[in-house]
């Protein structure tokens, strides 16, 4: 799970004075991809879904979480296979995660 110290570390990478307006840029990208993805799931959108799953996967890569980068990674093929049923089920661990790294970047403005 995303931690506060993975937070610490990825921020560590940019000068201390950039670090509101790296943590806002990451929050409102992933707040946008967690509400279409969320969209897509309630419409059975595997398209929309797949699309908002690979660009959560580049987010949580970026941001050295991994085990995230990886769950959506796995949604996302998963989708281009065919298997949206699979997708579908296993999309709801992933958001929720999602929601747990905006919560504790919010906590960190």
């Amino acid at each position: 799970m995303f931690t506060m110290n993975m937070l610490t570390q990825f921020l560590n990478q940019f000068d201390e004075d950039k670090h509101s307006k790296m943590l806002n840029i990451f929050i409102t990208s992933l707040e946008k991809h967690e509400a279409t993805c969320r969209n897509a799931l309630s419409n059975k959108d595997a398209k929309i879904l797949q699309s908002c799953t690979h660009d959560l996967k580049s987010l949580c890569y970026t941001l050295d979480a991994n085990e995230q980068g990886k769950r959506a990674e796995n949604i996302e093929a998963a989708l281009i296979k065919g298997h949206n049923e699979k997708a579908f089920q296993h999309t709801p661990a992933l958001l929720d995660d999602i929601a747990q790294i905006i919560d504790i970047m919010k906590k960190s403005l």
